[in-house]
This record gives structure tokens, C-alpha cells and sequence, in this order.
């Protein structure tokens, strides 16, 4: 967001999180009667509702920026706090006690979740920013100061309080649920929902071809996730941790 004269302009970019964020929370919601439908699971909502929360408190305690370090974080827009706002709401509303009864796995599931999500999240960013820095040539800035822990805290959460938490619940669940009820096989559902992700991104061959189709790839991937563990929270790490890596990485030439 950025202000022309007293007035707040908001991007397409923010405008695109804001509609998500507050129709995913509506439909969780309206639809809590059979959440496990549509891959949401006591897991996945803590990540929806807390990640905002987090990731504005973590920001707000590293400072704006972050120093002179190359990487830092611009002012947040407003977006930034009305999500944090938004997150208490719908957690509030979520574990109310009249809300129904969410569907929840076990202990080991979560921990597979994490596990899964996590590794397939950095493992498969740093092979992405290795593919885009050998098919398009990048700008790549050179550091010998270390990447503070902050920092990449900051860089997670922020991710997973926008992309992540923003389109997994729309194309993973929400999506994913309304196919299903339309009779479609699970791997037709997998195939479509990666196929309207990727054309949502097609904004992004303005500034890099090969991202462009990785984002098909991602779709692919986060359905995967989704389709075998009937939840989107390994694909909300997964989709957070890939984005937070490449733009960890893209600063070192290293990788």
C-alpha cells in the first residue's frame, strides 16, 4: 500500500490477500460443520489465524528495517494489521464454544505435517532459485554479513501470513471441497486446482518466464501435499518455507 495524497492506494497484491483472507475465514465459518471436507484441520486453522498475529509481532520486534542489512522489510501497509486483527476474530470465533467439532489428526500426523512440510518447503526452494539462477540471468547481491535469526523469522512469517495462508485455504480447500462435491476424482480435483493457481500467477512473466511455470510446478506440489494428507497445513508450510527460501537465497551467489 502507498499513500497518494491523504488517501491509502492499495495494489492489486493487497487487494488480492485481503478478498482471500476474509472469504476463507467466512467460509471456515459457515462451512464448520464439515471442515475436514475441505482438508481443514484443527492444524491448518491455527496456522490460518496465528500467522498474522506472529508475523506482525516478529516484524514489529525486529524493527522497520532491519537495519542496513540487505535484507529487511519495508513499512507494513495497513493490510498487515487489519490481518492481525482479522486472525484474533476468526481464532476467537473458531474455538468458541458453540462452534462444531473440527476434525483433527493424531499427534504423529501433526508431526509428519510439520516434518513434510518443512523439508519439502527449503529443499525444493533452494532447487528453485538453483533453476532460475541458471535459466535467467539475476542480480544477485553478495553479503559477507550474516543473515540474522530474526530476520529469517520475519521472512517465514511474513510468507506464511500472505501467499500461504491467503491461497492454500482457496485452492486447496475451499476448491478442493467444491470439486469434490461436484463428483470430480481426486486426481482430476489435483489437476485442475494446480492449472487456475498457475493461470492466478500469470502476472509473474512480467518479471521471470521460469517462475512462471514453477508456479505450475507449486501447484502440483502443494495439491500433492494436500491430496495425501488430507490437510492443507503441510502445504501452507511447504508453499511459505519455498518462497521465504528463495528470497533467502536469491541474495548469495553462492547458491
Amino acid at each position: 500500500m502507498y499513500f497518494r495524497g491523504d488517501l491509502p492506494t492499495f495494489t492489486f497484491v493487497e487487494i488480492y490477500d485481503a478478498v482471500c483472507y476474509v472469504l476463507a475465514g467466512g467460509f471456515v465459518i459457515l462451512e464448520r460443520d464439515r471442515l475436514v471436507h475441505y482438508n481443514l484441520t484443527r492444524f491448518s486453522l491455527l496456522l490460518f489465524t496465528v500467522g498474522p498475529i506472529a508475523s506482525l509481532l516478529v516484524q514489529d520486534a525486529t524493527g522497520w528495517p532491519l537495519g542496513n542489512h540487505p535484507i529487511h522489510w519495508p513499512q507494513p501497509g495497513i493490510f498487515v494489521y487489519i490481518q492481525a486483527v482479522l486472525g484474533l476474530i476468526f481464532l476467537i470465533a473458531f474455538i468458541a464454544p458453540h462452534a462444531a467439532k473440527i476434525g483433527d489428526s493424531t499427534g504423529r500426523d501433526k508431526l509428519v505435517c510439520i516434518v513434510v512440510g518443512t523439508l519439502t518447503g527449503i529443499g525444493i526452494g533452494l532447487l528453485w532459485m538453483r533453476v532460475i539462477r541458471l535459466s535467467e540471468p539475476l542480480t544477485v547481491l553478495d553479503f559477507s554479513l550474516p543473515v540474522p535469526g530474526s530476520a529469517a523469522a520475519s521472512m517465514f512469517l511474513v510468507q506464511l501470513a500472505g501467499p500461504a495462508i491467503n491461497e492454500e485455504p482457496m485452492f486447496r480447500a475451499i476448491l478442493w471441497g467444491y470439486l469434490r462435491d461436484r463428483g470430480l476424482s481426486e486426481k482430476n480435483i489435483w489437476l485442475v486446482q494446480a492449472g487456475l493457481f498457475w493461470l492466478v500467477h500469470v502476472s509473474h512473466l512480467e518479471s521471470s518466464v521460469t517462475a512462471f511455470f514453477l508456479v505450475l510446478v507449486g501447484g502440483l506440489l502443494f495439491g500433492w501435499l494436500t491430496w495425501r494428507s488430507r490437510s492443507i497445513a503441510p502445504s501452507m508450510l511447504a508453499h511459505a518455507l519455498i518462497n521465504a527460501t528463495v528470497q533467502l537465497a536469491s541474495h548469495y551467489k553462492f547458491i
